[in-house]
């Protein structure tokens, strides 16, 4: 049992929105007995469909939100709505897989911690110390481990289990979709595995060969070259990718909503040849020829910031969620009137948020139980206008999920709003926050 200890949260990658036709994805269960003030020097933190994921300054991981899959990893089913510790057993080679159980002082990888971890709605991958990457979760159609025999399709890893196939490439970025997975290795190359989503597998971005082999082992995209990249963001059955010198590269399913933000929809004459679907990344050529610093994919609608603090978006409108009036969808990247230099952003369901370099948050799109959007009671179900959210705190970063927002203010305070159904905002309870309310940001430690 860890007693009395402050915890320091150091790094979360996003849990960059993996989405399916639900509400929010996380929730969380009741394992452990001790219970821990977790609210201090927050510096870093992740929103997952229904889940959020924190690493304390000693590596060691916690959860809360959804767990109906096992995707916290804590060895339950349970849903939890305070941060627990991941400490689970030693067993190690269950059944030659290499089931490998990494425990709160390290002792499977001799002082292993995480650095990096990114959930979809019923898997969650996660980097450690030496750059390799595990998963846990719901392995159905092989997003988890990129093979059924490692983990029987349609059954479920309670705990963290070593992905091959990237040993000794030192990943530095992961991002879970909902069926597919990618990677960012030491030297900037894109990797892929899962399964896919739409025309020919389009969404693993591994060209044709995806149209074949499912699921499919962790593998490199290169089709792009010699191009490295710096981050990637999963939508429904599409990815974005940020390259080093401020390309955004597309690739997946183009749908009627014109997700790839490549000027085409979907079009079923051209079905026999893909309808305008991408099986290999392809760069856009929009934005003005602006560099762009930051992307995020939602369920069916993108975001992205160019260097001068403008927010472009495309895909659907339906709900407001591009910040555009008299239009439901856009396939090309539109640039939007904010007064403000933005420097990151989060794409939700239907909704969008994002921070601007003075700290302040500001929200638009769809507000679904009158709460989504933080701007309180009776804002209305959809807004169209990018509106700053009424708070003297100053915040530092963002992290979006289905339905729910989590943010760290300049004091490393955990502030949260929206759907809170499952206990997804962290805080104990399982009420909804219609405002960002500053969260008593509990931890669960296991004995």
């Amino acid at each position: 049992m860890v007693k009395g200890k402050t915890l320091n949260i150091i790094m979360v990658s996003v849990l960059v929105v993996a989405l399916v036709a639900v509400s929010c994805l996380y929730i969380f269960g009741v394992f452990g007995k001790q219970i821990e003030k977790f609210n201090k020097a927050l510096l870093g933190v992740g929103a997952g469909t229904e889940q959020g994921f924190g690493i304390d300054k000693d590596g060691n991981l916690y959860g809360w939100g959804k767990n109906d899959k096992g995707q916290l990893g804590d060895g339950s089913y349970s849903n939890k709505s305070s941060p627990t510790k991941i400490t689970l057993g030693s067993e190690n080679n269950v059944a030659g897989v290499g089931r490998g159980v990494l425990t709160s002082d390290g002792d499977e990888g001799g002082g292993l911690t995480f650095i990096a971890v990114s959930s979809a709605a019923t898997h969650t991958i996660a980097i450690d110390s030496q750059g390799d990457v595990w998963g846990w979760g719901f392995n159905n159609a092989g997003r988890l481990m990129g093979s059924n025999d490692l983990s029987p399709e349609g059954t479920d890893n309670f705990a963290p289990t070593k992905i091959p196939g990237l040993e000794g490439k030192n990943i530095k970025f992961v991002v879970a979709g909902l069926y597919n997975n990618l990677a960012i290795d030491g030297d900037g190359f894109l990797w892929s595995w899962g399964n896919a989503f739409g025309y020919e597998g389009s969404s693993l971005g591994l060209g044709e060969l995806a149209s074949t082999v499912y699921p499919q082992a962790p593998a490199q995209i290169t089709s792009t070259g010699s191009v490295t990249f710096t981050t990637a963001s999963i939508g429904n059955g599409f990815s974005l990718a940020l390259d080093t010198d401020g390309n955004v590269w597309v690739w997946g399913r183009n749908t009627l909503d014109g997700v790839l933000g490549n000027g085409a929809y979907w079009d079923q004459t051209l079905e026999a040849t893909g309808g305008n679907d991408y099986n290999d990344p392809v760069k856009l050529t929009a934005f003005d020829g602006n560099e762009i610093i930051a992307i995020s994919a939602g369920a069916s609608h993108s975001l992205a910031v160019d260097i001068n603090g403008n927010v472009w978006a495309w895909g659907s409108n339906a709900k407001s969620q591009l910040g555009q009036n008299g239009v439901v969808k856009n396939p090309t990247p539109q640039k939007l009137t904010i007064d403000a230099v933005i420097t990151s952003v989060g794409a939700g369901s239907e909704h969008s948020v994002a921070l601007d370099n003075q700290g302040k948050i500001w929200v638009w799109g769809g507000n679904a139980s009158d709460c989504v959007l933080g701007l309180g009671k009776g804002a209305g179900i959809q807004v169209v206008t990018p509106t700053q959210l009424e708070t003297e705190a100053s915040f530092v970063e963002i992290a979006v999920g289905y339905w729910h927002t989590l943010a760290i203010d300049e004091d490393g305070n955990l502030w949260g709003f929206g759907d809170n159904s499952v206990g997804q905002l962290g805080d104990g309870t399982t009420g909804d926050k219609n405002v960002p309310t500053q969260l008593t940001f509990v931890a669960k430690d296991e004995a």
